[in-house]
């Protein structure tokens, strides 16, 4: 069973559903029929439909994608960004139903992102917030010797950051979080301050630190953050203004072979160690923590920062079967553009995937119209809130993001590709849908074949836009019961019907559609329409037990199946 916000829906009206689909004319195909669609999306026209594209036997195109599935390499695990203070204070500026707006297009598993993994700081970071009553810097426990941590806290956390976790997990309850702290209280520090300087290097205060994380971990995960990794430093390389901390490699790994492992171990702690975020590019700083046993039994995955990006390669050939995650891609200077999008954006994705990475995050996901951190830099971000106009904005970033999560399923193994477009990446899914991501970064429109095997597909590709083309069976979708991305109850090759969060989402697959639900009783009780939105949520509280029918028209075809909702 399904518990969402106090409702129970229960698997056996799966199969209620399947038989009055079938008694009442909604089409399940017999048997599996190669299909292919893909979706297109240009400055001008962000996210447009999908489009159902006939396969041939025969290429046209100019460029060529020729996709070679028994190639495989690694798993992809997922995709996120970052949660911060600023973001859930813009959040929290706007009414209900803009801040529901980019939660949903962030982490439904429907029609957003679908965001699975996602990173939060520990204590004060870039984007903490400066206020009339917060301080923009701040730790979990700033009461100086105070190495017992008898007087740690995450009440700071409790304003902004943790509630902007829990809004997304409405729409993603499994979403799984990493954390990383910028820098530990200043106490511990030897210019005992904000800016970057040496951790102080003594047994009692690494001990100290060891238990400051354990019981950090710990509090946010009592507070329903679903906290699975930890990353013992962010960016230890780094020389800047707002909170950092160095530290070498060898300090690194005598910190985790000799405190932080075997205190989680102590304290049974359910939360996997991590790699700092590695802001630099030479394999000589990974060896130390990595080649050593005593530190690498404890690393469960290795972080790069953008900076890191020249090191994956080596460390993929030289540990193929250890997790390798891209966590935090350039941040720019408040460019949300689309030049931008198209390159570090996408060429950062393609770099990571190409060279082993098994996740990719996002840096910023919400920003205010400044992009202004409390430390003076303004970035980029996913999407901009304008606190003032009360208006949200969905950046090019966002959508060149979301050509990639919302088709590569977590679980999909990265696939070769050849041929003459070379802008792109491959992606075969635990369904067997085949996903390639490709960016036509140049001024005039490609002619394109993708093939697979004797199918091909012939395509226009756009100047300048983000294309995903997807190869999938007709029975790909027909399938029931919890997945990676949540429970799917019944799909056509006309209607999807899934649990999303704290809803019962209804997707056309069609470019034209009218639809209604209908109670036992003939009434209305909600409805939709291709000219007012792509999809409907059925929400948890809104629909009272029983039976309804969905009817209407998509695409020109007739569509009626029966839902049943019991307590």
């Amino acid at each position: 069973m399904n518990t969402v916000h106090g409702k129970i829906f229960k698997r056996k009206c799966l199969a209620a559903l399947l038989s009055c689909a079938c008694l009442l004319g909604a089409t399940i195909p017999a048997q599996a029929a190669l299909k292919a669609k893909y979706r297109v999306t240009t400055d001008a026209s962000r996210w447009a439909s999908e489009v159902i594209t006939p396969i041939t036997s025969s290429a046209t195109g100019t460029s060529t994608i020729v996709i070679d599935t028994a190639t495989k390499s690694q798993t992809i695990n997922g995709f996120g960004g970052c949660f911060n203070e600023h973001g859930g204070k813009a959040l929290k500026a706007v009414d209900t139903s803009l801040s529901n707006k980019v939660l949903r297009e962030l982490f439904d598993t429907v029609s957003g992102c679908k965001f699975n993994l996602c990173r939060m700081p520990i204590g004060a970071s870039d984007f903490s917030i400066q206020t009339a009553s917060l301080n923009r810097w701040y730790s979990l426990n700033e009461t100086a010797n105070d190495t017992a941590m008898t007087n740690i806290s995450i009440a700071r956390d409790k304003i902004y950051l943790i509630p902007f976790i829990k809004s997304a997990m409405v729409y993603r309850p499994d979403l799984k979080m990493w954390a990383s702290p910028w820098s530990p209280p200043k106490w511990m520090k030897v210019n005992n301050d904000v800016p970057a300087a040496n951790f102080i290097q003594t047994p009692k205060m690494l001990a100290a630190y060891a238990l400051y994380l354990s019981k950090g971990v710990k509090l946010f995960q009592a507070e329903g953050v679903n906290l699975k990794g930890l990353a013992v430093q962010n960016e230890p390389y780094t020389n800047n203004t707002y909170p950092n901390c160095f530290w070498s490699s060898a300090e690194v790994r005598d910190f985790i072979k000799l405190y932080l492992g075997p205190r989680f171990t102590t304290d049974q702690v359910n939360c996997e160690i991590w790699s700092p975020t590695m802001n630099n590019g030479s394999l000589s700083e990974f060896t130390p923590w990595l080649s050593d046993q005593g530190s690498a039994q404890y690393i469960k995955a290795v972080c790069f920062q953008w900076e890191g990006e020249n090191a994956i390669a080596g460390i993929h050939a030289a540990y193929p079967n250890l997790t390798l995650y891209q966590t935090e891609n350039k941040c720019g200077s408040h460019e949300d553009n689309w030049a931008y999008a198209e390159d570090p954006t996408f060429q950062q994705m393609k770099w990571y995937f190409d060279r082993g990475a098994n996740g990719f995050m996002q840096w910023n996901m919400v920003l205010d119209q400044t992009g202004l951190s409390a430390w003076g830099w303004a970035q980029c971000s996913m999407v901009s809130v304008d606190t003032t106009k009360k208006t949200v904005t969905f950046n090019p970033q966002h959508y060149c993001a979301k050509h990639f999560s919302y088709y590569v399923q977590p679980g999909a193994k990265k696939i070769k590709t050849s041929g003459t477009f070379v802008n792109q990446v491959g992606f075969k899914n635990p369904d067997g849908s085949v996903v390639i991501v490709a960016n036509n970064n140049g001024t005039g429109a490609v002619q394109l074949a993708v093939s697979l095997g004797a199918s091909t597909i012939n395509v226009s590709m756009p100047p300048h836009s983000f294309d995903t083309y997807v190869f999938y069976d007709s029975l790909t979708s027909v399938a029931a019961g919890p997945s990676k991305n949540g429970p799917q109850l019944h799909a056509t090759s006309l209607l999807k019907i899934a649990k999303s969060g704290n809803a019962i989402s209804i997707v056309p697959r069609g470019t034209a559609f009218d639809l209604r639900v209908v109670g036992v009783d003939g009434r209305v009780k909600s409805s939709l329409s291709s000219k007012t939105a792509d999809a409907l949520y059925l929400r948890s509280g809104e629909m009272a037990p029983g039976i309804y029918f969905i009817k209407g028209m998509v695409d020109g075809k007739n569509y009626m199946a029966a839902l049943l909702i019991q307590e």
